[in-house]
């Protein structure tokens, strides 16, 4: 979907929130705040179902894992999981899932947020612009370099324990932590730590199209 296109639903829309997100995969009860969440596999083997379908929803994910056998397809891109990875998810993209084993030896994550979460930012528009990896037509996908191995891991484990024992102070370190993390992960895009799944060539000049309207000091949204 262009960024043009998600600019003019932004605002409004019908897509399901977090609080809807989780009660489709049976986490409901775990929810702490109505912006945030963050979750780990191996914690709900039990409770998660074996497939996720389709589904439009409002806010931010970031997905990483290793050992997890998984077939996902975002939008039109399917990949196997099971190779240590992480995956930037934005309002209105569609995921499905489709689990064939969770290794307990394993490591998995997933957070969620709203762009009124992090403070720093006024809108989703924000963080198209701040964070290359949330491009539309980039791909979703990364695969981490063995120099980066555990990088996301490492980061997401920090904010899940936090997490686990939530509270008004730890929510501040939560929301400093995935702000540090997004920045570090920029980092790694402009330094090649991470290898995209190949975009096609309309993709590319897609892309480089919605960096231009980035560029542009005047922003008029439909």
């Amino acid at each position: 979907m262009p960024i043009f296109a998600l600019m003019k639903t932004e605002d409004g829309n019908n897509s399901k929130d977090i609080k809807a997100f989780l009660e489709s995969i049976n986490l409901s009860q775990y929810q702490k705040h109505k912006d945030f969440h963050i979750f780990k596999f191996t914690d709900h083997i039990d409770e998660l179902p074996k497939k996720v379908s389709s589904q439009k929803y409002g806010f931010f994910r970031i997905i990483s894992t290793k050992n997890h056998e998984a077939d996902i397809r975002i939008n039109e891109r399917r990949f196997n999981a099971f190779n240590e990875h992480v995956s930037f998810i934005v309002p209105e993209q569609r995921v499905s899932v489709d689990t064939q084993r969770i290794d307990k030896n394993g490591s998995g994550y997933m957070l969620l947020f709203t762009p009124d979460f992090l403070r720093f930012t006024f809108s989703t528009f924000d963080l198209f612009q701040k964070f290359p990896f949330f491009n539309l037509n980039n791909s979703p996908v990364y695969f981490i370099k063995e120099a980066r191995k555990d990088f996301f891991i490492n980061h997401l484990e920090k904010i899940y324990n936090y997490f686990i024992e939530f509270n008004s102070d730890n929510l501040e370190i939560i929301r400093s932590y995935v702000i540090i993390m997004l920045f570090e992960a920029k980092k790694l895009f402009f330094n090649h730590k991470v290898e995209s799944v190949a975009n096609s060539r309309a993709e590319e000049l897609t892309l480089q199209f919605e960096n231009l309207i980035k560029q542009t000091k005047q922003k008029k949204r439909i």
